[in-house]
C-alpha cells in the first residue's frame, strides 16, 4: 500500500473521458513460455518464446457515440487509447504520474439495462501492437510489435536480435 492509485481518466484518440470513465484495465507484461525437453535432458524446463498478447479494457458509463464509432473500424485501423492516472503515496506524501498508451482494436460491449441502475459500455481493447506504461515519468515496459522492440526498464531486450536481422 505503498503508493495507491487516487484518481484516473482516459484518453481515447486525444479526447478525455474523465467523466464517463469508471474502471479501466491495463496490461501486463508476461512471457509467453513453451516446455522444452532436449534428448539428454532428464526433465522439461519452461522456454520463454516471446511475449504474451498484451489486452486492455474499459468501463464507461454512457453511451458515447464517438467511442461507439471506434469499434468495428476496417482491417489495419487501430485506436491509440492513453491512460493517465496519479498515485500519492500514504507513507510519504510522494506523488507520481502513470501514463499508459496503447494501440489496439476497440470492441463495444453494452451493458444489461435496468431501471434504476447505471449501465455503460465495456470496451475491451485486443491487437495492442503498441504498448508504454510510464510511473513518475520512470519507463515500466514499452513493446513495439511491429517495428520489434522491447524495452523493459531501460533496457532494450531485443536489440541484440534486431541487429541480427539487419534492422
Amino acid at each position: 500500500m505503498k503508493e495507491l492509485l487516487r484518481f484516473h481518466t482516459v484518453f481515447v484518440e486525444g479526447i478525455n473521458y474523465h467523466l464517463d470513465i469508471e474502471d479501466a484495465q491495463i496490461p501486463g507484461m508476461a512471457d509467453q513460455m513453451e516446455d522444452f525437453r532436449g534428448g539428454g535432458m532428464d526433465g522439461a524446463i519452461d522456454v520463454e518464446l516471446g511475449i504474451e498478447k498484451a489486452k486492455a479494457s474499459m468501463m464507461m458509463l454512457s453511451l458515447n457515440p464517438a467511442l461507439l464509432q471506434r469499434a468495428g473500424l476496417a482491417s489495419g485501423k487501430r485506436t491509440r487509447v492513453t491512460f493517465r492516472g496519479h498515485t500519492v503515496s500514504e507513507f510519504t506524501d510522494d506523488e507520481k504520474d502513470v501514463l499508459c498508451i496503447v494501440e489496439g482494436r476497440i470492441s463495444a460491449n453494452p451493458k444489461a439495462w435496468k431501471s434504476g441502475s447505471k449501465t455503460g459500455v465495456e470496451y475491451p481493447i485486443s491487437g495492442i501492437s503498441y504498448y508504454k506504461l510510464l510511473i513518475g515519468g520512470e519507463l515500466m515496459w514499452e513493446r513495439d510489435i511491429p517495428n520489434m522492440i522491447r524495452r523493459v526498464g531501460n533496457i532494450d531486450q531485443l536489440l541484440t536480435a534486431r541487429r541480427s536481422l539487419g534492422f
